[in-house]
């Protein structure tokens, strides 16, 4: 993100950052770059990322954080990226990301367990949830929010939190501190003194400010409104780096520096063309720059070159806000955000704009496209968004804005190991024939309505509803402190794994389902910010048994790394957020509590390897849970429950798949001469996964 190399020029040298107390202010926040970074810095041990996630570790991580910023009496105001700008200027760069996510994915999914992180699917969802809890100020952007950061970061008077290094060009009045900076200090908090009477007054974050007038410092004469122009010629977001690379042939070299100030700027390699085209920005102005450098390309290039200069200065240029921030009502988005051209129903707009809706429905309904970003899955596999194909064809209907609006949506999705662009039609009817509202039409339909539709949608009655809040209900201990809201989240769990396992494109590990549903019962009891907790248990059970599963797994050459593990566990959590979301752009015709923080990705991976080696796993639980425990009875229940009405042949025991061959494999070997020892391969469990597929 951002202009490469700046954000290392400026931390390699110091003396264009300076010390800061941050403490008793706004701040407004990058949000996508802040929950990619805290989710990096919690899980650089654990590596959860690789099994899709630990939710509860995140959830715990991103709790710590904004309670730190509140005790130094930080007012966060967290904005967050919308959909893919309707001009497509970014859509290059967005393509760029998702092969390289791809190609992450599928080095993970071979085992390579070393490399570039991915983030799990629901991070962005958790930490709003966490937000929301804490009382912090979420917006959403339309689009790109970089612009709308730097405006309400100047209104507010206050620094801007990010790692992306536009923000280093753009004119803010009061500094960006780099989020990298921050989390390595959060949980340092300090004490400010009155230098008078030494008495406490203040807690504070230590960190480093980046101001503009730093930069400029180094380069006399440089002006501000340059700095955009320098992002472009270098390369950005929105225009490829290789694009103006042969001008730096034609750019003479400008000694800007005094002697002092030059022993003390670190330049390496890699940041030379960077200092050189900041020296020669000096005393010029955008256009006569632009004028002169324009000159040196080919006539055919020109016209195409300005465009790209005029589309990334624009980006930079900071939008229009009317209202005096300080007294703004920060429920009320409508007073301070840009307008759409796009006639929008009302409450869909305000939805959008506080985080409520989900971001890919802006790129669906501006540029009909719908970018499903890979994850880490067993490619032997159909993609594990085929699980929700449908749910996204009532998404692409309900999206609609006129009945005329029927135009198929450009599926940007993994076919075998690449990217695919699929067009897919939107689906008009529900299961049972009814005809699904535009969405100027949505909330025009009474709750009942609503709620009758969703629950169509989801393959699902009010009975069943019913029965999985009695199973919980039924089976709490009578000391438990447990709200409607825990138990709603419990009982939408359960809906989601009874819709994903209807619509999964193959048979599902039986083993993946006693894990799913061994990690919701014992749900707050193996992790930290999660207290819900549906059953009570003595020390020898937790610690003796099932939180032995709560650690990160190893692999060896007789443990080898299973994919097919974490791809039911994504195409679970796919489900979880396609229904959440429709959910919302219901009004939340049922209530879901908070689901996320009892998926614990390495826990549910290593309790399923665990059981695919017993030979009955079912009797291996019932030991770790104790036979006659509420535990069990409850298991019991719910793996009734959600398996009822379920075809004979939708689940498969791992061992029916892998362990049998291998078994007669090697009973055979011996058989043959019983002096040879068995080649230690044919004792892998799993051995034969990587030629069986289900």
């Amino acid at each position: 993100m951002g202009i490469r190399g700046l954000k290392s020029f400026i931390e390699n040298n110091k003396d264009l950052l300076s010390g800061y107390e941050l403490h008793d202010t706004w701040l407004v926040i990058d949000g996508s770059n802040l929950f990619n970074a805290l989710y990096t810095s919690c899980s650089v041990d654990s590596k959860d990322y690789i099994y899709g996630g630990d939710y509860g570790r995140f959830a715990d991580c991103c709790h710590q954080f904004f309670k730190s910023l509140q005790r130094c009496r930080i007012q966060a105001v967290v904005v967050f990226d919308g959909g893919i700008d309707p001009s497509q200027q970014k859509m290059k760069t967005v393509v760029k990301r998702f092969k390289c996510r791809l190609d992450t994915a599928k080095c993970i999914s071979k085992g390579n367990l070393i490399g570039d992180r991915i983030l799990p699917i629901l991070c962005r969802q958790v930490m709003h949830t966490v937000m929301t809890d804490l009382d912090v100020h979420l917006i959403q952007a339309l689009y790109e929010a970089d612009s709308l950061i730097a405006c309400i970061a100047n209104q507010l008077k206050c620094p801007v939190l990010s790692n992306d290094s536009d923000f280093f060009v753009f004119d803010l009045k009061f500094g960006v501190i780099s989020v990298d900076c921050l989390l390595s200090s959060y949980k340092l908090e300090r004490i400010g003194y009155n230098i008078i009477d030494n008495t406490k007054t203040y807690n504070y974050l230590d960190c480093d400010i980046y101001l503009i007038d730093n930069l400029i410092d180094y380069f006399p004469g440089l002006k501000r409104e340059c700095l955009p122009l320098f992002s472009t010629l270098m390369g950005n977001d929105w225009v490829d780096c290789n694009v103006f690379d042969n001008i730096f042939s034609i750019i003479p070299n400008v000694e800007t520096l005094s002697r002092n100030k030059r022993k003390s700027l670190h330049v390496g390699k890699r940041h030379q063309r960077m200092v050189k085209l900041l020296s020669w920005l000096r005393e010029k102005t955008v256009d006569d720059s632009v004028t002169f450098l324009i000159n040196f390309l080919k006539k055919s290039s020109r016209n195409k070159a300005m465009d790209l200069l005029q589309i990334s200065l624009e980006n930079y240029a900071n939008g229009v806000i009317t209202n005096d921030l300080k007294n703004i009502d920060f429920s009320d988005m409508s007073s301070f955000l840009p307008k759409d051209d796009l006639t929008l129903p009302l409450w869909f707009s305000n939805e959008f704009h506080k985080s409520q809706l989900d971001s890919m429905f802006m790129t669906v309904i501006k540029l009909k496209c719908d970018i499903r970003t890979p994850c880490v899955e067993d490619f032997a596999l159909q993609a594990s968004y085929k699980c929700v194909d449908e749910l996204r064809q009532y998404l692409y209907s309900l999206l609609r804005l006129d009945d005329n609006d029927n135009q198929s949506i450009n599926v940007y999705e993994r076919i075998g190991s690449q990217m695919s662009i699929i067009k897919t039609e939107p689906k008009l009817k529900t299961r049972k024939l009814n005809d699904l509202p535009k969405l100027t039409d949505l909330r025009s339909l009474s709750f009942d309505e609503r709620r009758e539709l969703f629950l169509d949608i989801i393959s699902i009655d009010t009975k069943s509803l019913k029965v999985f809040k009695e199973l919980f209900v039924c089976h709490l201990n009578a000391g438990d402190n447990m709200t409607s809201n825990d138990i709603n989240g419990a009982v939408f769990m359960l809906t989601v794994i009874k819709y994903w396992i209807s619509k999964s494109y193959h048979q599902i590990w039986i083993e993946f389902i006693y894990s799913l549903l061994t990690a919701i019962i014992f749900c707050g009891h193996i992790g930290s910010y999660n207290k819900i907790r549906f059953i009570t248990l003595d020390k020898t059970q937790l610690f003796g048994g099932i939180r032995q599963f709560n650690s990160k797994p190893h692999h060896n050459g007789a443990k080898l790394f299973q994919p097919r593990i974490v791809h039911f566990f994504n195409e679970f959590q796919l489900c979880l957020k396609d229904i959440k979301s429709i959910n919302n752009l219901f009004g939340k015709p049922i209530e879901i509590g908070k689901p996320y923080f009892c998926l614990n990705g390495p826990f549910i991976y290593n309790l399923t390897v665990e059981l695919s080696s017993r030979k009955d796993p079912v009797l291996y639980l019932m030991q770790l849970f104790g036979r006659q425990s509420l535990v069990t009875t409850l298991f019991t229940k719910l793996l009734s429950t959600i398996c009822d009405d379920v075809m004979d042949n939708k689940f498969i025991r791992c061992l029916d798949v892998t362990n049998r061959k291998t078994h007669l494999q090697s009973q055979k070997l011996k058989t043959r001469n019983s002096k040879k020892k068995v080649n230690k391969g044919l004792n892998n469990r799993f051995s034969a996964l990587n030629i069986q597929q289900n």
